[in-house]
C-alpha cells in the first residue's frame, strides 16, 4: 500500500520477471547492508508511527471519544489479521521454493555418496552450492569461430534436402576437419 506521501511500500514493489527467467544471485555482504538497512529504517517508520498513535490516543481520551476509538482498534486489528494471512502466504511459498531449489540441486549429483552428504546441508543455498562445485559444467562460448547455433546448423539437414545429398555433405565436412 502507498504510505501518505505517495511512495510504494517496499513489499508493493514486484520485480519484472526476466526473459530467461533464471534467478540472480546477490553477494551476501550486500544482502546482509540493505537487509539491516532496511529494518533500521522500519524500526524508526515503527517507532514513530506509535508515538503519534499514542499521542492521537491521549488526545481522543482526554476529549472522551471512547467510541471512535473503539472503532480504531477494531479496524487496526482486522488490518493486522488480513496482513497475518498475507505474510503467512510468502512464508509458505518461501518455504515451497526454498525446497523446491535444494530438491533440483540434490538431483543435480550423480554420486550417491555425495548426495547422501549434500542432503545434511540445512539450508538450500549450501546444497545448491555444493552441486554446482561438483557437477561439471560446458565451457562456455569463448566467441572465437562460429557460434555453437551455426556450427549445430551445419549438421542439420536442410529443407529440400535428400538424405543421400545431406550424408555426403557432412561426410565433405568431417574429412575437411581432419
Amino acid at each position: 500500500m502507498p504510505d501518505e506521501k505517495g511512495a510504494p511500500s517496499p513489499g508493493d514493489v514486484k520485480p519484472e520477471p526476466s526473459q530467461d527467467a533464471k534467478p540472480e544471485t546477490v553477494p551476501y555482504g550486500r544482502f546482509k547492508e540493505i537487509n539491516d538497512k532496511l529494518k533500521e529504517l522500519e524500526a524508526q517508520a515503527a517507532k514513530r508511527a506509535d508515538d503519534e498513535k499514542k499521542a492521537k490516543e491521549d488526545k481522543m481520551l482526554d476529549e472522551k471519544k471512547y467510541r471512535e476509538l473503539l472503532d480504531q482498534r477494531a479496524k487496526e486489528l482486522e488490518e493486522a489479521k488480513a496482513e497475518q494471512v498475507k505474510l503467512t502466504e510468502i512464508a509458505k511459498r518461501f518455504q515451497e521454493q526454498q525446497e523446491r531449489i535444494r530438491g533440483e540441486a540434490l538431483n543435480k549429483i550423480q554420486d550417491p555418496e555425495l548426495k547422501k552428504l549434500a542432503e545434511k546441508f540445512s539450508d538450500p543455498a549450501d546444497v545448491l552450492e555444493f552441486a554446482n562445485k561438483i557437477t561439471p559444467r560446458e565451457a562456455p562460448y569463448s566467441g572465437k569461430g562460429a557460434s555453437p547455433q551455426a556450427d549445430a546448423d551445419k549438421w542439420a539437414r536442410r529443407p529440400g534436402e535428400s538424405v543421400v545429398d545431406w550424408s555426403m555433405r557432412v561426410d565433405r565436412e568431417i574429412a575437411s576437419r581432419k
